[in-house]
């Protein structure tokens, strides 16, 4: 693989690209450039096809970007095309660990950007935040206790995060 500055006219998407870049991507991905910089480098074939960058290639184009650093590749056009498939299906096949996902963002400098790109996270009450006493603590455990006294249990894994969770039916 080689690193070389192309114009940004010279790159193309790929028309067999199975993954649709869809909703605010581009914007998002636009908006991360634009704070931190042209971080990752498209992966283009010898032919300036894209492998792997079709939203940063949107997103750059959006800005009027008219050169970047890409990579190069010397894959041949099967082992190009098997990538761009394995490289879009990796990311989806990982998961975020809630707790330290939370922790992350509120080092966050600028709350609205964990809003922005982590709309569903709540970060505005923290663990441990609420101020219960030890007796009230005991009178919520006893009232649960008692009203799911003879129910089933059943013990269930997310598939999301693999937490482990005893649900009471």
């Amino acid at each position: 693989m080689r690193r070389e500055t192309w114009p940004l006219g010279d790159l193309t998407a790929s028309e067999r690209n199975p993954r649709r870049i869809g909703g605010d991507a581009v914007q998002r991905v636009a908006s991360s450039i634009e704070r931190y910089g042209y971080m990752a480098p498209l992966i283009v074939t010898e032919e300036g096809e894209v492998i792997a960058g079709h939203v940063r290639l949107a997103a750059l184009r959006e800005q009027g970007v008219e050169e970047v650093e890409v990579l190069v590749s010397e894959l041949d056009p099967q082992a190009a095309a098997e990538y761009r498939v394995v490289d879009n299906r990796a990311r989806e096949m990982t998961s975020w660990d809630p707790s330290a996902l939370q922790a992350e963002l509120r080092g966050f400098s600028e709350g609205e950007l964990a809003d922005y790109f982590f709309p569903e996270i709540d970060l505005h009450v923290e663990p441990g935040s609420v101020d219960i006493g030890e007796e009230e603590l005991e009178a919520a455990r006893a009232a649960l206790d008692q009203r799911d006294e003879g129910r089933p249990v059943l013990d269930l894994t997310c598939p999301s995060c693999q937490r482990d969770f005893e649900v009471t039916l």
